[in-house]
């Protein structure tokens, strides 16, 4: 999961060692990271060093753990909203969003979900055991049946990182061809909730 982390964060002149990661290590081990808001904060405490340091930090944990690309003299919000991963989530939620919420509230109720997560990430699943366990010879036998799962909170993810974007198509596109309606919750079927690739 962190096998990236110190390139990803020198592009943002953050210096993230060996170190570091055996720290990070440790505070898993010692349970103190369990959402995506603790390990902002265990990490912060291993590298922020200065004042100065805590814009670039923030920007390289959203770039590397959330996909949010920060600019400088951007707002967070402002990254939040342009980003796709706050469109896929908007796109998650649906109808369970207020209508009446404004854009900005939005973000920050996309942000309260991602810093206070469900699922515990010291239990991400390993996506390539997983992808290689999966059977591709299922049949959609009941489209819909699974639509009850948009209402449960999502609590468990997989990694799917070492998957080369040509695998996950083809996967996909193999799955599309037998899938007959919307799924949610699962880890085969092509849907919202769940942990397919």
């Amino acid at each position: 999961m962190f096998a990236q982390l110190p390139s990803v964060f020198k592009q943002y002149r953050i210096d993230v060692d060996v170190r570091t990661l055996l720290l990070l290590q440790k505070a898993f081990d010692r349970s103190l990271v369990k959402t995506v808001g603790d390990l902002y904060a265990v990490l912060r405490t291993f590298i922020v060093k200065s004042p100065e340091l805590m814009g670039p930090y923030t920007r390289a944990f959203y770039d590397y753990f959330l996909d949010i690309k920060v600019q400088n003299g951007d707002h967070l919000n402002d990254a939040v909203m342009r980003s796709q991963t706050f469109a896929q989530w908007l796109d998650q939620k649906g109808s369970l969003l207020d209508e009446n919420l404004s854009v900005q509230d939005k973000v920050h109720q996309f942000l309260d979900e991602v810093h206070l997560t469900k699922y515990d990430i010291q239990k991400v699943i390993d996506g390539r055991e997983l992808w290689e366990n999966d059977r591709g010879d299922l049949e959609d036998e009941a489209a819909d049946a699974q639509e009850e799962g948009n209402k449960r909170p999502l609590d468990k993810m997989a990694d799917y990182s070492d998957l080369s974007l040509e695998e996950l198509l083809e996967r996909m596109k193999d799955v599309m061809e037998k899938q007959k309606g919307k799924h949610s919750g699962g880890s085969h079927w092509v849907g919202t909730g769940g942990i397919s690739p």
